[in-house]
């Protein structure tokens, strides 16, 4: 996490993943490995077609106008379509996607953010992992 948008360059990770994941090399149980992604779309699809590496979303809004100021990624695709990519994503009882959630004041930490939160978590059968944020001088 912090170093980019990993699904820029699917392939790699997706080969890096095997690398990780193969139990013939570093054996690195896949419930010990998370992909963290912005929200692209195709690249989520592929990721669980061709991986068993865990998924987490910065999601960081609960209405596609509050996350398009804040993610710019939102723009090409919405919060409907991340929920979408969700659902198609392997599920398994012991893997679930998480959501991220940076808690900005005044921007996205509403009693109403928060319902619409937690019913976009249930609709995509993910978990919430709610950070909050530290500003740096």
């Amino acid at each position: 996490m912090g170093m980019g948008e990993p699904l820029h360059n699917v392939s790699a990770v997706i080969d890096a993943l095997d690398v990780l994941l193969d139990p013939e090399r570093l054996k690195i149980s896949n419930r010990k490995v998370t992909v963290s992604t912005s929200g692209l779309v195709p690249a989520i699809d592929r990721l669980g077609q061709e991986s068993k590496a865990s998924l987490a979303i910065s999601l960081n809004a609960s209405t596609d106008e509050t996350r398009e100021k804040i993610m710019p990624v939102n723009k090409k695709y919405k919060i409907a379509d991340l929920v979408a990519a969700c659902k198609r994503f392997p599920h398994n009882p012991y893997k679930r996607i998480t959501f991220e959630y940076v808690l900005l004041a005044g921007v996205n930490d509403t009693v109403a953010d928060a319902k619409r939160l937690i019913k976009l978590a249930r609709d995509a059968d993910t978990k919430l992992n709610l950070i909050p944020y530290n500003p740096l001088p």
